[in-house]
Parts: structure tokens; sequence; C-alpha cells
């Protein structure tokens, strides 16, 4: 194998390298190189979508609970979608 960097992020199949995703999004330095930087990604968007689901389920009336319910089951769908993603492309890649 070459000295040359591996990029294991899902996004460096459109040019983004694990450094990039690092510098742009605040992700641990010890992750660029690892396949786990996929994981980190996949744990923000998770946390993301909850807030935002929750946020838009408040919005339309939804008490606290049942906002949290929403959320999280769509979080937990989208979380489920991205790991099936992170699979496809590192059988594709071979890594």
């Amino acid at each position: 194998m070459s000295d040359e960097q591996i990029d294991y992020n899902i996004l460096s199949e459109f040019g983004t390298t694990d450094q990039e995703y690092v510098n742009d999004h605040g992700a641990p330095q010890d992750l660029v190189g690892t396949p786990k930087i996929n994981d980190w990604m996949v744990e923000k968007m998770y946390t993301q979508n909850i807030e935002a689901e929750y946020e838009a389920a408040i919005n339309t009336g939804a008490s606290k609970q049942e906002a949290m319910s929403r959320a999280k089951k769509i979080a937990e769908k989208g979380k489920a979608s991205a790991r099936g993603m992170i699979a496809d492309v590192r059988k594709r890649r071979g890594y």
C-alpha cells in the first residue's frame, strides 16, 4: 500500500477529503484517515435530525413528548439509511 492518505468519508466520492470534512464540520482530528469518520458523521446527522424534526413537530402543535417521539423515529430512519449507504460505499471501494 502507498503512503498516500486514504479518505474514508463517504463524501470523498464527490471530492471531499477527510481533512476538509474535519475542518468544515468540527469532527475530531484523529478521525482523519479512519473509517470511524463515517460513524461520527452519522451521529452528528442523527443529532441534527432530532433537533430539526423536534422543532418542526413543536411548530405543528405537538406536545414535547410527541415531538420527541416523532423526531427520534424520523432520525432513526435517517440513521439506518446512512449506515446502508456507508456499507454500500465501503463494499464498492473494498475498504
